[in-house]
This record gives structure tokens, sequence and C-alpha cells, in this order.
């Protein structure tokens, strides 16, 4: 592609679907402290510049929601607020999760037709979790080490049932 000063590129018809009869949705898979949170803003930032209406929808921001009153609030985006990209920010992590999360859109599909791309977070590098972890410390009463260790715990019990997105999980041109 030429690029000029001045030309602009059209990015719109590339994302495959039509405005007026599909939605994107794009569903963060990781473990904490893999950037997803991050990855979801940019994503919104980019999405917005680009003139689509996008929302992210995520679970640890609003802590006395469920994840269900989060999947409602993404639907409804669609339904009732001419959502164009909707990013549904949790972990994601077992298969049962992002099987009740199709089942939902599935549930929830009236006059749209939801495209959904699953985007999983990896990171392996200590030193970068590290970080990522002492960026997310929460606003509570907890000293550092205390933090750490209910960070640790959370993340034990969430490696154990962890699995990673396959290709062949949800193979479905959209729901």
């Amino acid at each position: 592609m030429n690029r000029r000063r001045g030309n602009s590129v059209r990015i719109r018809p590339a994302l495959g679907f039509d405005q007026a009869d599909k939605c994107l949705i794009l569903i963060l898979i990781g473990l904490p402290a893999r950037g997803k949170t991050f990855l979801a803003h940019k994503i919104n930032r980019y999405f917005a510049w680009l003139g689509y209406n996008s929302q992210i929808f995520a679970v640890n921001e609003k802590k006395n929601e469920t994840a269900e009153l989060q999947l409602n609030e993404l639907t409804d985006f669609f339904l009732f607020k001419n959502g164009d990209i909707g990013i549904y920010d949790d972990t994601n992590t077992t298969i049962q999760d992002r099987l009740i999360i199709q089942q939902h859109l599935q549930q929830k599909q009236e006059h749209h037709k939801w495209k959904i791309i699953y985007i999983e977070s990896i990171v392996t590098k200590q030193e970068i979790l590290d970080f990522h972890f002492k960026l997310d410390i929460p606003e509570t009463n907890m000293t550092e080490n205390e933090a750490m260790k209910r960070y640790h715990t959370r993340l034990q019990s969430l490696k154990e049932s962890y699995k990673h997105i396959h290709e062949d999980e949800f193979i479905t041109n959209h729901i």
C-alpha cells in the first residue's frame, strides 16, 4: 500500500462485519496480571479513534457485579445503545467459563448477529508479572506482602483449572 501524507486507510471492511446486522465481541482470556485490561483499553481506544462505538465490560472493575451482569450489559450495549464493538475483560480461564459466555450470547441474540473473537494474553516472564502485579495492588488496607500472598493464592487456584484456548474450541462464523 502506498502511504503518502494525507491518505487515509479504510479499515472497516477488513473487520468482516456489516454494522447493520452484526456486532463484534472481543473476549479476553488469561490469568491475572497478563495485561488483559491494558490490551482492552488500547483496543477500545483504537476502535473509538476509527469512529466505532466501542466499550469495555470488565468484571474486575465493578467488584459488586457478577460476570453475568457484565454479560447483560454487554448485550444491552448492542441491543439498545447501537454498540459496534464490545470488549469483555475477565479471566475466562476455563472452557466452562467460555461455554457460559457462548450460551449467554446465544440466548440474548435477537436482531443482531454477534461475531466473536477470543484473544488470549500469555505472559511468562516473572519480572513482567511482578511489575503488573505492583500496578494492580488493590486499594485496600493490606500491605504489599499481604496483597502478594492473596494474589499468589488466587493465581494458584486459577492455574490449576486454566485451559488455553484452542483453534477448534468455538469454531463458529457467528452466532
